[in-house]
C-alpha cells in the first residue's frame, strides 16, 4: 500500500509549531492584549475549517503485460483533486479522465500500445494530489514480442508451415525462439532460414558470395490472384536479355547486350526483333559502364512505357538499324521453339527449347509435342538452357510424352518430406492421360538435353527421373545449377491481399536413387549441379578445331534463332552426336560435309566481355520444383493416371 504519511506527519509537526508560536508571542507581550480594542461584544472568533491533507492510497502494485496492445485498470483513492500523468506517452495512453476536482475512490484504465520490439520496456505513471506533489503511484512493465505473441496473421501462416513441413524444422524449431517476430513475412523468412545451417539445400550463393533462399512468400497483384492456372496476358516488351554481353570496341568501353528470347506477339516481335540481336544504343545513347545495367534492366523488366534501340549487325560489324518499342499485352509462352531438324542421311530429330515448366502453358507443351510427334521425330534434343524449373506436374506430363507407353505407371520421381511432416512422400508416375487428354507420345530411347547454370529444379527433375528408369540421357552444354529440392505452394488470402507461400518442403529422388537412399546406400544426387557430359568448357580447350573452341569459349552466348545450328555449338554437338560423331575431334577440313559450320566471318572482332550482375533485379523467385495442394492430392491418389 502507498500512503503519504510522512507528508501527513510533516504537516502535524508544522500546525504544533504555530500554535507554540502564539501561545509565546501571548505570554511576552501582555500590555499589547490591554491596549487592543473589544471585538464583537467579547464573542469567540470562529475557528477557520481544516484543509485535508494532500494524500492518496494505493494497494495494486506494479503490473507487467505482454507485447500486444493491451489495457490496464487499476483503483486507488485520494483526500483530494488529483491529476494524473505518465512519462511514457509513445507506450501509454489513458482511456479514462486522469484527473478529478475532488477526492475520492476511482478506477482508471490505459491502454499499454503494442510493443514493436523484441525489448522490454517500462512506463511510470505519476500521480498529483492538489497541494501535494508529483509521486509514483505505479511502473508498468511491457515484454518485448516473443515467437509465441505473433500477431501479424501471414507471419503466423509461415511461422506454423515452417515448423511443421520444412524440411528441415528440427533446426527451425531449435532455433525458433531466437528469431524476430516483428519482422514482415518476407524479411523474417530470408532472415531466419539464412540463419540455420543444415538448410543449405534450400539456396544458393550469388556472384558476390552472398547466399540466397529458396524458399519464398509475395504478394500477388489481382490478376494473378484470380488467373490461377490460366494462361493470362502479361504487358511490358517481351524480351529476355542474355547475362552476357559483348565488347563493341577494342578499348573495351562501349558494349552489346544481347536478346535471349523474344516472345511472340509481343511488341519486341511486332517491331522486328529477334533472338541473337545485339543492342548497342539505348535510347540514342551507347551502352557504357555507365549505363549498361540500367539499358539491359529496362529491357528485360520492362522498367519503362517506350524505349529506343539501335542494332549491330555482327556480319557488318555496324549499326544497321534502330527501333522503338512501347509496352504492349502478350503471353509469355515457355515454348520458345518447336520443330522437326532433318539431317542428310539421318533420323529426324525433334527440337524444343523450353524455358519454364508453367502449368498455365500446359496445353501448349502438349501440343508443341503432338507436333513433333506427327512430324516424325525419331530422336529427340530438348533444350533446357534456359529452363529454371517450376511445376512437377508440368515436368511429369513432359517426361510421360518422351517415352511410350510401357513404362506406364513406372516411377517417374518421389517427393521425400520431412518424418515429422503429416503430408506423406508424394510419388509421381509416368502417365498416358492429363485432364481426361491423351497424352502424345514419341517412345524415344535417348535424350540430348542441353544445359547450362541456369538449368534448375523440374529441368533437373527430367534428367534424373529419366536416368532412374534406365534411358540413356546425354547432357550437352555445362553443369547445372543443383537444386534437387522442391516446396509445396500454397495461397492464403488476409486482409483483402492474396499471398503465394513456397517453403522447401521436399528433396528430389528418382527410382533408383530413393531406393539406394532408403538402404543407406551411395545414391544419385546433385546439390552442385549435374555435370554436363559435353561440357563446353572443355571444348573451348581441348576441341582440335579453332573454329569449335571459339564457339565452345561463347557458349551459352545465343548467337541465332532457336534451331538454327551453325553457331549453336551445343545443337550442333547434339545433332553431331546422333550421327554418330563429335565436335571435339572435328576439324574444318571436312566442315562442309559434316554440317553447316561457318561462324568466322561474323564473330570477327567480337569479344565477350562479361557477365551482367545486377543482385537485386535478378529473377524474383529462385524456387525449387513447385507442387500445388490440388496437385499433391492429385499425384496421392493417382489422378494423373
Amino acid at each position: 500500500m502507498k500512503t503519504n504519511f510522512l507528508r501527513m506527519a510533516s504537516n502535524m509537526i508544522l500546525g504544533l509549531t504555530k500554535t507554540a508560536l502564539i501561545v509565546a508571542l501571548a505570554v511576552a507581550t501582555p500590555m499589547l492584549t490591554a491596549c487592543t480594542k473589544d471585538n464583537t461584544d467579547n464573542k469567540e472568533t470562529p475557528k477557520p475549517k481544516p484543509t485535508p491533507e494532500a494524500g492518496f492510497t494505493y494497494t495494486g502494485g506494479d503490473q507487467t503485460c505482454t507485447a500486444a496492445e493491451s489495457t490496464i485498470s487499476f483503483s486507488f483513492s485520494t483526500t483530494a483533486g488529483f491529476v494524473l500523468d505518465t512519462d511514457k506517452t509513445n507506450i501509454v495512453e489513458f482511456l479514462t479522465p486522469e484527473q478529478s476536482s475532488s477526492g475520492g475512490t476511482f478506477n482508471s484504465t490505459v491502454k499499454v500500445k503494442k510493443n514493436e520490439s523484441r525489448e522490454e520496456r517500462k512506463a511510470n505513471i505519476y500521480i498529483t494530489v492538489s497541494g501535494g506533489e508529483r509521486e509514483l503511484l505505479l511502473t508498468i512493465t511491457q515484454k518485448g514480442a516473443t515467437m509465441n505473441e505473433i500477431e501479424d496473421e501471414v507471419l503466423a501462416y509461415v511461422d506454423k508451415r515452417l515448423q511443421e513441413e520444412y524440411y528441415w524444422l528440427e533446426e527451425y524449431n531449435e532455433k525458433r525462439s531466437t528469431f524476430d517476430p516483428t519482422l514482415a513475412a518476407d524479411e523474417y523468412l530470408d532472415e531466419s532460414l539464412l540463419s540455420l545451417t543444415t538448410n543449405i539445400a534450400d539456396g544458393g550463393y550469388d556472384y558476390r558470395g552472398n547466399r540466397y533462399i529458396y524458399s519464398y512468400i509475395y504478394a500477388l497483384d489481382a490478376a494473378s490472384a484470380q488467373a490461377g492456372t490460366r494462361a493470362s496476358s502479361v504487358s511490358g516488351y517481351g524480351i529476355m536479355m542474355s547475362g552476357n554481353y559483348w565488347a563493341l570496341n577494342n578499348q573495351g568501353t562501349e558494349f552489346g547486350i544481347v536478346i535471349e528470347h523474344v516472345y511472340p506477339d509481343s511488341p519486341a516481335e511486332k517491331a522486328g526483333l529477334n533472338r541473337g540481336n545485339i543492342i548497342a544504343k539505348y535510347n540514342g545513347k551507347a551502352i557504357t559502364a555507365n549505363n549498361l545495367n540500367e539499358a539491359w534492366a529496362d529491357l528485360h523488366y520492362s522498367l519503362s512505357s517506350n524505349i529506343t534501340v539501335s542494332i549491330f549487325d555482327l556480319a557488318e560489324q555496324k549499326i544497321t538499324e534502330t527501333k522503338t518499342i512501347s509496352t504492349g499485352s502478350y503471353k509469355e509462352n515457355p515454348v520458345a521453339a518447336s520443330m522437326v531438324l532433318e539431317l542428310e542421311d539421318g533420323p529426324k530429330v525433334g527440337y524444343l527449347s523450353y524455358l519454364g515448366f508453367e502449368s498455365a502453358f500446359d496445353s501448349e507443351l502438349i501440343d508443341a509435342m503432338r507436333s513433333l510427334k506427327d512430324n516424325g521425330a525419331e530422336e529427340m534434343v530438348l533444350d533446357l538452357r534456359l529452363n529454371g524449373g517450376g511445376s512437377v506436374n508440368s515436368s511429369t506430363i513432359l517426361g510421360s510424352m518422351l517415352l511410350d507407353a510401357s513404362y506406364n505407371d513406372q516411377t517417374y520421381a518421389i517427393l521425400a518430406r520431412n518424418a515429422a511432416n503429416k503430408k506423406a512422400n508424394t510419388t509421381c508416375k509416368i502417365t498416358s492421360s492429363y485432364n481426361g487428354q491423351s497424352l502424345p507420345r514419341l517412345g524415344i530411347k535417348r535424350l540430348y538435353v542441353i544445359t547450362t547454370d541456369n538449368t534448375a529444379s523440374a529441368s533437373e527433375m527430367v534428367i534424373s527421373g529419366l536416368r532412374g528408369l534406365d534411358v540413356e540421357v546425354i547432357l550437352i552444354g555445362t553443369t547445372t545449377e543443383g537444386k534437387n529440392c522442391g516446396m509445396d505452394v500454397t495461397q492464403i488470402t488476409r486482409k483483402g491481399v492474396t499471398y503465394e507461400y513456397a517453403p522447401i518442403t521436399f528433396m528430389n529422388f528418382n527410382a533408383k536413387s530413393y531406393e539406394q537412399y532408403l538402404a543407406g546406400q551411395p545414391y544419385f544426387d546433385y546439390p552442385d549441379g549435374i555435370e554436363a557430359d559435353c561440357d563446353m568448357e572443355y571444348y573451348a580447350v581441348n576441341a582440335k578445331d579453332n573454329t569449335v573452341k571459339a564457339l565452345a569459349n561463347y557458349y551459352p552466348m545465343p548467337l541465332e534463332p532457336w534451331g538454327e545450328a551453325s553457331m549453336d555449338v551445343a545443337l550442333i554437338e547434339a545433332l553431331m552426336q546422333i550421327q554418330g560423331k563429335s565436335l571435339l575431334t572435328f576439324t574444318s577440313a571436312n566442315a562442309h560435309k559434316e554440317i553447316n559450320l561457318q561462324p568466322a566471318h561474323k564473330l570477327a572482332n567480337m569479344t565477350r566481355a562479361g557477365e551482367i550482375e545486377l543482385p537485386t533485379l535478378e529473377r524474383k523467385f529462385k524456387g525449387g520444383a513447385t507442387l500445388t495442394e490440388e496437385e499433391r492430392i492429385a499425384f496421392d491418389s493417382q489422378a494423373y493416371k
